[in-house]
């Protein structure tokens, strides 16, 4: 039975769709019962990332970026894992007679009814791709060939900008969470695994469709989906933490849902809508909640970027750490994205388009990135902008909790109770020197701090630099070295002091050094500072950097 005449169709938006379009839209089934025990059926055959990879003995990332024919040569002695690596990561139509075997505990109905697979005559075929991530399986829509049709409605799996937002979400236990533009539905589903309740939200009705059935092959209830638009389904709601993965391309007006922020709407181009999603979404957060997203931003020709970017963040009563991941120019960022809906006899007319329109924008330059907000509406707010690293592990959202914690506790420290603190080197961190050859010895060029959390970093340092942070072993209060390194340089306290107290402050900020209470819990960290208690509103305007 084909499950497009055994499943219900979602309601799907007549003015954005063609006939074809429609055709494409093939629902799931969510309210299909057991469908739990689908699940165990594939755990019994190792078709989770720990038996794929023990299997195949190759990172599944990396499998599934080899070629097809090679796949299908690591599977070829078709066990039941090879098949169902086959059919459901790659698409592939295997036996009908081999996958009835596979399934054989729950029978072929459930998963046909469910509209996870469709029997064509003697062999079966997988409706979406079914991939296992961090404990879950999900469902999404396989990523056809550019010659083949694309809907508009397409629903993305588990992409690098997936993994990179699951990866610096802070994870801690929150009452309320929101994903917006959730998609297949998989931040939800994580931060339904440390919340009371997660909402997940999108413009795409077969995004939903896939979500809820996500949530009900993993058995997870905490969890609620709602069609459309930006906030609209959660209007007048606050939650502790937002996280979204949205669509953030810079493009001429598209219909691609899943892509595209200017869908044929002139209040969302350029970078507007990732604009729109910070400054809306600030409404949205509870005080000290979090927002954390994905965003591109352009390079206005005629205007400074960093200070644009910044704009962004005025009136919305958050605080907001900015990482940069890289930039490119606008020819290359084109070339980076045609390539993935365009057939290559048409992406000459299709470049041309997307540089009149970046022209048209009097843009040169585009910047890919993350963000993360606070809500903290007591005092002034400050702005943080940095490189993000190339990769982080999967708690680095720890690492940004630390620092907005410690970002805390400097503004609830006097620049007094700072130099009488003693702080302790990071244990994460690592000292590189590079050395030059000279006559009998080696000259030293340059020393380079790593620090190798989470959300590793590096920094080039000066001898000062070295001096201070060689000395913060947890004895010494920073005024002592400070002292010191007046002695040595034989210059007068006011001369190093303002260096050494910004010098300090950075070091914190960027985890190269904690505070003694660090062993602490982080939230009664927060609220006794290094010192005295501190002001209960604390001035920030001293935290901020300056661009």
């Amino acid at each position: 039975m084909d499950p497009a005449t055994s499943v219900s169709n979602p309601t799907v938006d007549s003015t954005a769709t063609s006939q074809e379009d429609r055709a494409l839209f093939t629902p799931l089934n969510p309210d299909y019962p057991d469908l739990v025990k689908l699940r165990d059926v594939l755990d019994s055959h190792n078709f989770n990332v720990e038996g794929i990879e023990r299997t195949y003995q190759i990172p599944l990332p990396v499998l599934l970026s080899e070629p097809f024919y090679q796949v299908l040569w690591r599977t070829r002695e078709e066990t039941s894992l090879d098949l169902l690596v086959r059919l459901f990561l790659e698409g592939e139509r295997i036996s009908l007679a081999k996958f009835e075997t596979i399934v054989e505990a729950t029978g072929l109905e459930p998963w046909v009814e469910c509209g996870l697979v469709r029997v064509d005559g003697s062999s079966v075929s997988a409706v979406v791709e079914l991939f296992p991530f961090r404990g879950l399986w999900m469902t999404f829509d396989f990523k056809p060939h550019y010659t083949q049709p694309l809907s508009n409605y397409y629903v993305m799996g588990v992409a690098s900008s997936t993994k990179t937002l699951s990866e610096i979400t802070i994870r801690q236990p929150y009452e309320k969470v929101l994903d917006l533009g959730c998609g297949s539905g998989l931040q939800a589903l994580l931060c339904s695994n440390h919340s009371e309740f997660a909402i997940g939200i999108d413009q795409n009705p077969r995004a939903i469709n896939l979500a809820k059935f996500n949530a009900a092959l993993n058995g997870i209830t905490n969890v609620e989906f709602r069609q459309g638009d930006l906030f609209q389904p959660v209007e007048g709601e606050k939650f502790d933490l937002i996280v979204s993965n949205p669509p953030y391309v810079v493009s001429p007006p598209s219909d691609w849902i899943f892509r595209d922020g200017n869908r044929k709407d002139s209040e969302r181009e350029g970078d507007a809508f990732c604009q729109m999603v910070v400054k809306e979404g600030a409404k949205y957060l509870n005080e000290g909640g979090y927002l954390e997203m994905l965003a591109n931003w352009v390079h206005p020709r005629e205007e400074n970027w960093k200070v644009r970017l910044r704009g962004w963040f005025d009136d919305t009563e958050c605080d907001a750490w900015v990482m940069q991941a890289g930039e490119q120019s606008s020819p290359n960022y084109a070339n980076l994205w045609i390539k993935d809906t365009t057939s290559e006899a048409n992406r000459k007319a299709t470049f041309d388009q997307w540089m009149e329109y970046y022209e048209s924008l009097k843009v040169d330059r585009i910047s890919a990135g993350c963000i993360v907000m606070r809500k903290r509406s007591r005092a002034d707010n400050y702005f943080c902008l940095e490189k993000m690293p190339d990769k982080w592990a999967k708690n680095a959202g720890n690492t940004i909790q630390r620092a907005f914690l410690f970002l805390d506790m400097l503004a609830k420290t006097s620049d007094e109770e700072l130099l009488d603190t003693a702080f302790c080197r990071s244990p994460n961190i690592r000292l590189t020197q590079y050395l030059e050859p000279q006559e009998n010895s080696w000259g030293l060029v340059q020393n380079q701090i790593r620090v190798m959390d989470p959300l590793p970093s590096r920094a080039d340092m000066d001898s000062v630099a070295m001096a201070l942070l060689t000395q913060c072993n947890g004895d010494l209060p920073v005024r002592t070295i400070l002292e010191g390194i007046c002695e040595g340089l034989k210059a007068e306290w006011e001369e190093v002091l303002p260096a050494g107290l910004a010098m300090t402050k950075g070091f914190l900020q960027r985890g190269l050094i904690w505070p003694p209470e660090h062993q602490e819990a982080p939230s009664e960290i927060a609220e006794k500072g290094f010192g005295a208690s501190g002001s209960e509103e604390p001035d920030m305007k001293q935290q901020r950097d300056t661009l």
